[in-house]
């Protein structure tokens, strides 16, 4: 009989000797299987879509080709004052040709104008409107900031199966990958808030199971220094701010998705599309889509957004595989936009539920989420030191405590156009007055242990697994060493 125990690290008092765990590693290999490509097809014709232009049009290509009559309407729909589960609509309005919709969220339908007169068509629609008032200059030294997240994503899992993603992050934006992220908490709401808040979600956040709304959500300090907020996370049953919980009373953010997404999960198109797929299109590449319009819309104004992405990836290890092209391809078409913000690619921790967690590699995964920063462009040649010193800290046991100090640390520095301390000889952490914990990634951080990063023992990775034998009743503690 044989026991598994923790070593490696156990008597380290300074300092963590961090695994790595191989992505390829023999005992996983039976784990690690290419999906099939993602094919929407759909069962119904595309009769109408939204343009770029902010026009909704009907497909009249597709309507002659299938010798269609059809009469087609639309309606605006949005989330309804004080109620995060519930939509608005409009009233269905007839158009012929185009029309140009005066909101972000918009479902259309057809129907025959002959015998039998049946609906055969629905879709929803989304564009993002600038909103006025968007006058902070790009160039004041504010930094737009961009969160991607795809949940449940280890960091060896992005290398398996994210490999076009990973090439395009290294070597088109110089992306600093953190070797050392570790999770704080067992899944997404702990380790979200504590990048979004600061705050340990037990003790420190507050009420956790009705509105959000009054809760210090990293946001609101951007919007407070005049950026455009964004957020959009799909799986709209499993939100974040709404599994077991009611939300927000007020729209949170400038640009919110939520409503787009309950129309669509509600819909009967949805519930007979393929897995992932909503009619004939990928539903990531719908989401990344209305981040894209945001990216153009603002493209010379401070901005801030969070873009979750949760079915993808959360339910099948493997899984995310098929939008990595797609991934690769939005930040190859977005990099005009992006190489002047700070972009963070990332995770909130490993696969929790695959076959992969019956390994000692499966469970180390876990643990180490994927995470990466793009460092402007324009920084990084104005001050090399910043690049330096992230690449440092790559190397060093980090937390989302020090993702949400990061963002602090970017959002004061561009408001008081602090970069050029980052000429100096020495750059020191700052003393973070809102938050407990955390260190600034943009600053140097000492080698540290679990404790001194504010990581639980369950989670902390500087442990590494042993294999004893437990016939004898004792065990020599020489063992565990």
């Amino acid at each position: 009989m044989r026991l598994v125990l923790l070593q490696n690290g156990v008597r380290k008092e300074q300092g963590c000797q961090l695994p790595r765990p191989d992505p390829f590693d023999p005992t996983i290999l039976e784990f690690i299987r290419k999906p099939p490509a993602l094919q929407c097809n759909g069962d119904q014709h595309d009769l109408t879509y939204l343009s770029n232009d902010e026009w909704l049009r009907i497909n009249f290509t597709t309507i002659r080709y299938n010798k269609l009559k059809v009469a087609c309407f639309y309606r605006c729909f949005d989330r309804i004052d004080d109620d995060d589960e519930n939509i608005h609509y409009d009233q269905w309005v007839r158009f012929n040709d185009t029309v140009r919709p005066e909101c972000e969220f918009v479902e259309t339908s057809c129907e025959r104008t002959s015998f039998p007169r049946v609906t055969i068509y629905r879709n929803n629609h989304n564009q993002i409107l600038k909103r006025k008032g968007t006058s902070l200059a790009i160039n004041s030294g504010a930094k737009s900031v961009i969160l991607i997240v795809l949940d449940s994503i280890s960091h060896s899992n992005f290398v398996r199966n994210m490999p076009k993603s990973l090439e395009v992050l290294k070597s088109v934006y110089k992306s600093h990958i953190f070797d050392g992220m570790n999770k704080i908490g067992d899944q997404s709401f702990p380790n979200a808030v504590a990048f979004l808040a600061g705050r340990d979600h037990q003790t420190e956040f507050g009420d956790v199971k009705g509105f959000f709304d009054e809760h210090p959500l990293i946001w609101k300090e951007f919007e407070k220094a005049n950026y455009t907020t964004y957020y959009a996370e799909d799986y709209p049953d499993f939100n974040l701010f709404n599994y077991l919980a009611k939300g927000f009373k007020k729209k949170p953010v400038h640009h919110y998705f939520r409503p787009f997404w309950l129309n669509v999960y509600g819909s009967y198109l949805h519930r007979r599309s393929k897995y992932l797929c909503y009619g004939t299109q990928a539903m990531h590449n719908i989401q990344l889509n209305y981040l894209s319009q945001f990216l153009r819309k603002y493209r010379d104004s401070p901005k801030f957004a969070l873009n979750w992405l949760t079915e993808l990836g959360h339910d099948y290890m493997n899984k995310v595989n098929v939008a990595d092209d797609d991934f690769a391809n939005f930040l190859l078409e977005h990099y005009d936009e992006l190489k002047n913000s700070f972009l963070f690619v990332l995770s909130d921790h490993g696969h929790r539920f695959d076959s992969i967690r019956r390994t000692a590699i499966g469970r180390i995964e876990e643990s180490l989420p994927f995470f990466s920063m793009h460092i402007p462009m324009d920084l990084r040649q104005r001050f090399p030191r910043i690049t330096k010193t992230v690449e440092s800290n790559t190397q060093i046991l980090t937390t989302f405590w020090d993702f949400y100090v990061t963002m602090r640390d970017i959002l004061d520095l561009g408001q008081n156009n602090k970069w050029e301390e980052f000429h100096g000889r020495k750059i020191s952490q700052i003393n973070a007055s809102y938050s407990r914990r955390g260190l600034s990634l943009l600053r140097p951080i000492k080698d540290r242990n679990c404790k001194e990063a504010g990581i639980p023992d369950q989670f902390c990775p500087c442990y590494g697994e042993a294999s004893v034998d437990t016939t004898n009743l004792l065990v020599s503690v020489d063992q565990l060493e």
